[in-house]
């Protein structure tokens, strides 16, 4: 673990940003202009690409406008990507699939609280990404919900974990996922930490 800096970074404010300015997508997509808007690093755009990749089933938690589960959908088999839009972020459903979420066959968008659909979904999960609400209860609701769902060898990736801004995302990670014995560390890019499910230790 030491080869990561568990005592978070800077806050992003002032370097390159993915946003509706830019084209959000790494250069192996040249043909993709913007059809989704977000905010993500340049460098955790690459990293979602490569996590998601050869991955049949991903789970992205939190939409906003799709940028996340869109550049995941361009590897994987298929994403599904939940939020409950007005209630939190102030966008429609509709206003997202008209912002260019649409495009993508394979993702499905469901518009619900992700807790609640955890309840009684039955697939096995290859790939979570959590980025919704980022209070501490919220996320480790999210959390909570999901990790059984994922397989083993499956991974666990948490957007925001850094000190400044949404440090409550770093106070759960720290708290109660590093410490966990069916869980290691595999990668920390920019604000996205990603762990791997081990199973029972």
């Amino acid at each position: 673990m030491n080869k990561y800096n568990f005592n978070g970074d800077l806050t992003p404010f002032g370097m390159p940003l993915w946003d509706v300015a830019k084209q959000p997508f790494p250069e192996e997509f040249p043909e993709y202009h913007t059809p989704t808007a977000g905010i993500l690093l340049q460098c955790e755009a690459v990293m979602l690409l490569e996590h998601a990749r050869e991955k049949k089933l991903i789970v992205d938690i939190g939409t906003f406008w799709g940028l996340s589960a869109s550049i995941m959908s361009l590897v994987a088999e298929q994403v599904i990507t939940i939020d409950v839009y007005m209630k939190f972020n102030g966008l429609t459903y509709e206003q997202v699939q008209r912002g260019g979420l649409s495009k993508f066959k394979n993702i499905t968008a469901i518009e619900s609280d992700a807790d609640e659909v955890a309840r009684t979904f039955s697939k096995p999960v290859d790939l979570i990404f959590i980025d919704a609400n980022h209070e501490y209860k919220n996320v480790k609701g999210n959390f909570d919900s999901w990790f059984p769902k994922v397989t083993v060898g499956g991974e666990i990736l948490f957007h925001d974990y850094q000190v400044y801004f949404r440090d409550e995302v770093m106070k759960f990670i720290n708290d109660e996922v590093i410490t966990r014995k069916d869980l290691e560390v595999i990668d920390k890019v920019g604000t996205i930490i990603a762990f791997r499910k081990l199973g029972n230790k």
